[in-house]
């Protein structure tokens, strides 16, 4: 199977040599230069703002912050390597972090926020009943259910605009906790670095007996997901072994709420915490 285009140039049949690996890889390098050399001042492009909450329905709900990892990151691209030059110095890294094609960033994809927020929400504490509603309502139907509904939640692409680092890792037996094979190299995001979250609440789909209850508890249910999300289970790849959770303190925590009884029809609201987030959500709606 073929994992990179690239290497899919080169003949397989003979055998990858060390300098052939090293031509692909610097081939794959010399793209990606043409592209960071275009990225600056584009991110903002990616996300919505403030001024885009006038033009949607009134109870459309937008959340953002910057974080900072506690634990490291890590994702699986669909490449077999990635080439680093660092000092005169070509290294060859095998299991690359997922990155952004148009800016060559690292990166977490839309879809995975969704992947492991949906993760995060069956486990948050709620009536079983009411939550099967509300992460249906959240997140869409199921692949089992007939009614193909679109879910309310919209999530958006996060950039790491620091280059990416080289960690190994040695896989243990969950019995014995032994190793069970040789160390092996992957790409992560290390402690320290930041990125920002973006989340959007559109109040549809919505049934004939749609309340704004509805919205109120679908808010204080994503606040809930959201601090399991980032505190406790991350949203890394081998989330399991505790990669991918943040630091409590966040940076430029912001919600905006699109509602009649605010100045201008938008509400604003600061915090810095997680659990800010919930109360900050609470008092909207006082």
């Amino acid at each position: 199977m073929i994992h990179d285009y690239y290497l899919k140039k080169s003949n397989l049949d003979t055998g990858l040599e060390a300098l052939t690996l090293k031509k692909v890889g610097e081939l794959k390098m010399e793209v990606l230069k043409n592209v960071l050399a275009k990225r600056e001042g584009n991110l903002g492009i990616f996300y919505p703002s403030r001024n885009d909450l006038s033009g949607l329905p009134i109870n459309t709900t937008l959340t953002k912050f910057t974080f900072t990892l506690k634990k490291s990151f890590t994702s699986k691209n669909e490449g077999e390597f990635y080439l680093n030059k660092k000092k005169n110095e070509t290294k060859i890294h095998e299991n690359p972090i997922v990155r952004d094609r148009f800016t060559g960033l690292p990166m977490v994809r839309p879809s995975t926020w969704k992947g492991h927020l949906r993760f995060a929400a069956d486990r948050v504490d709620w009536d079983d009943g009411e939550k099967e509603r509300i992460v249906r309502r959240l997140f869409g139907a199921g692949p089992e259910d007939k009614n193909m509904l679109r879910g309310r939640l919209y999530l958006y692409p996060t950039f790491f605009e620091e280059e990416a680092d080289y960690d190994v890792i040695t896989p243990l037996s969950r019995d014995s906790r032994k190793p069970v094979r040789g160390p092996i190299g992957i790409e992560v995001m290390k402690t320290g670095r930041k990125g920002k979250f973006f989340l959007l609440y559109l109040p549809y789909p919505r049934g004939n007996d749609f309340t704004e209850k509805e919205v109120r508890d679908d808010l204080k249910f994503v606040a809930k997901a959201l601090t399991l999300m980032f505190y406790t289970y991350g949203f890394s790849a081998k989330k399991t072994s505790g990669f991918g959770v943040v630091e409590e303190k966040l940076e430029d925590g912001e919600l905006w709420v699109r509602r009649k009884t605010c100045d201008q029809g938008i509400c604003k609201k600061c915090f810095s915490t997680l659990f800010d987030l919930e109360a900050r959500m609470e008092e909207i709606w006082q």
